[in-house]
């Protein structure tokens, strides 16, 4: 009320004059534009990972929400086990959410097809992310572009398909190599494994330990996301569908299980999405450590314009 209501009226009434209305515009916005051949801190990547969210929202979104929601079909509808089996979340702590985030990809038993469903949601969000990086430079991603990222992913998925103390050291180690390797075989639309692994470690040489603080940040921000579904928000929203539906006590309980994994799919999905936009731009400044490719192109542009005295010639 003081900021959007008085405070205007209080400016309109009260400044003078004579004063030059201009200095009371807000600037115009700059439009985002992928720069690819600057060296960029873990800082900078975090702000612009952000930055290409907002720009390309509506896409990314749905490749969120949309993902989220077909993992959960796959999941309950080809597991005959109860949906609180499978899924034994404990929302009771926010110390607990890096577990719960494991559930979404591990197995349960012998239902392999929550890792399957969870590698694929993986995949649908990287394939939206790095989509984003091709629209930047006018190109679209082709069926070996889509291919490419393949190996990387299931890299992913595997460093988070187990339910032990040592997934936290994959996340750290395996997880950041296997999310790069997936931007490397789809931007360089390279299908060898074996190229794969030996180019994202070349890229990683001088900078692995740069990596793995931004994976802990981006890590940390999950753990912190994941703690909406502790607050009264996710309390009352369960309630009103108690209040709303009409059924039985076992019907409701399932469909709340349902909402819960799916909510819970969501915020890990936009978690993944930050992780694949940060590692992509990570990606153009690991380059220009290792082979300077912006550089050399300014460099071997010295010259070839036609000047008199500084000045272009016709």
């Amino acid at each position: 009320m003081g900021y959007f209501v008085w405070y205007p009226w209080y400016v309109n009434r009260f400044r003078p004059a004579s004063e030059d209305a201009s200095e009371w515009r807000l600037p115009v916005s700059r439009s985002y534009h992928l720069d690819t051949g600057r060296i960029k801190t873990n800082g900078e990547i975090f702000g612009e990972s952000f930055a290409l969210f907002r720009k390309y929202a509506p896409g990314l979104m749905l490749a969120i929400f949309g993902s989220a929601a077909l993992y959960v079909l796959l999941v309950f509808g080809l597991s005959g086990t109860a949906a609180d089996e499978i899924f034994p979340f404990d929302l009771r702590s926010w110390a607990l959410n890096g577990y719960n985030f494991l559930l979404l990809f591990s197995a349960y038993e012998d239902e392999w097809i929550i890792p399957l469903a969870g590698a694929f949601m993986l995949y649908l969000n990287a394939v939206a992310a790095y989509r984003v990086f091709f629209s930047e430079q006018g190109s679209r991603l082709s069926r070996r572009h889509l291919a490419g990222l393949g190996w990387g992913i299931v890299l992913v998925a595997l460093a988070v398909c187990f339910r032990s103390g040592w997934v936290a050291l994959t996340l750290l180690l395996v997880v950041p190599v296997g999310v790069l390797m997936s931007f490397v075989g789809s931007w360089e639309a390279k299908l060898s494994p074996v190229y794969l692994v030996e180019r994202t470690f070349g890229l990683l040489s001088k900078s692995f330990w740069r990596t793995i603080g931004m994976t802990m940040l981006l890590l940390l921000l999950g753990w912190m996301l994941f703690s909406i579904m502790n607050t009264v928000l996710a309390q009352l929203l369960f309630t009103a569908i108690n209040w709303l539906v009409v059924a039985d006590q076992a019907t409701l309980d399932t469909w709340s299980w349902w909402i819960n994994t799916y909510m819970l799919a969501v915020i890990a999905n936009f978690i993944w999405m930050v992780l694949f936009l940060s590692f992509g731009l990570l990606y153009f400044s690991l380059r220009e450590i290792q082979e300077a490719t912006d550089l050399r192109k300014k460099l071997g542009s010295i010259g070839q314009n036609r000047r008199i005295k500084g000045m272009e010639r016709e």
